[in-house]
């Protein structure tokens, strides 16, 4: 008999807002809350789930794309929002009236049938994080936001059946694109966003053999199209048409991703 143990879905991921839901038979959880309580409440429905269903929110760091809904989403459904204590002081009282709900620094945590651990990226924010959750067999690793990719946050992601990593420019259309040349860089400092080739180069190092659904997030809109980061990490991956051992799916600010379904016998 083959049962459904996850449901991984990136509900979002930009400049616009980013949540990432991930949900088993018997918990189901948003890492970061950076859309509308309308917005997520509408989104969620396209997987399936509702917002009463929501156990708990996540929080990576407390830029508003990440955190906007995470608010009024609490106090309407009853639902605890974690972050690290430093992420909770840079939020201050932004969010409202709510409870924050504090978790370890770069130390693994149990949520009911997850086993969640935060680990230290490279990002402009107080203490961002990225996180790997596992379930069962299964692990699913995420780094969203960050400037670059240090060997302990490789180590981190390693063996991940599921990865959500950050595609977030093309360093060509940044360098000739638009944007004032302080913003341009901070996006290419070590506490920015990661290219397109910088997350190519780490994926390559995170194969890991067998079956993997790649992610590819926070596309920009001005500085990258979706068919530049595709290309990018299909080139570097050696990806064919008849590939089995990994499939690599795009995000998206308007709309929801492709929805991963893990499997187990």
């Amino acid at each position: 008999m083959i049962n459904i143990s996850l449901r991984i879905c990136v509900l979002g991921s930009g400049s616009s807002g980013n949540s990432v839901f991930i949900g088993s038979s018997h918990t189901k959880i948003l890492i970061d809350a950076g859309f509308s309580l309308k917005e997520l409440t509408q989104r969620l429905l396209l997987v399936d789930a509702k917002i009463s269903e929501i156990d708990a929110v996540f929080i990576t760091h407390e830029h508003i794309d990440h955190v906007s809904g995470a608010g009024l989403l609490s106090r309407i459904s009853n639902i605890p929002v974690f972050a690290n204590i430093s992420t909770w002081d840079a939020i201050g009282g932004s969010l409202g009236d709510l409870h924050p709900r504090i978790f370890p620094q770069d130390k693994g945590f149990h949520f009911r049938d997850f086993y969640l651990e935060p680990f230290s990226v490279s990002h402009d924010s107080a203490m961002p994080v990225g996180f790997t959750v596992n379930h069962k067999k299964f692990k699913i690793g995420m780094a969203t936001d960050l400037g670059f990719i240090s060997q302990p946050v490789i180590e981190k992601l390693k063996g991940s059946d599921v990865l959500i990593l950050e595609t977030n420019h093309d360093l060509k259309m940044l360098n000739k694109g638009s944007y004032p040349e302080l913003l341009k860089k901070r996006i290419r400092s070590n506490c920015g966003h990661l290219s397109n080739t910088e997350a190519a180069n780490a994926l390559s190092k995170l194969k890991n053999g067998h079956k993997q659904n790649i992610f590819l997030s926070h596309i920009s809109r001005e500085n990258n199209t979706p068919f530049l980061a595709l290309s990018t990490v299909r080139n570097k991956l050696g990806y064919k048409e008849n590939n089995k051992d990994f499939f690599i799916h795009l995000t998206h600010q308007d709309k929801i991703s492709d929805i991963i379904e893990l499997t187990q016998v």
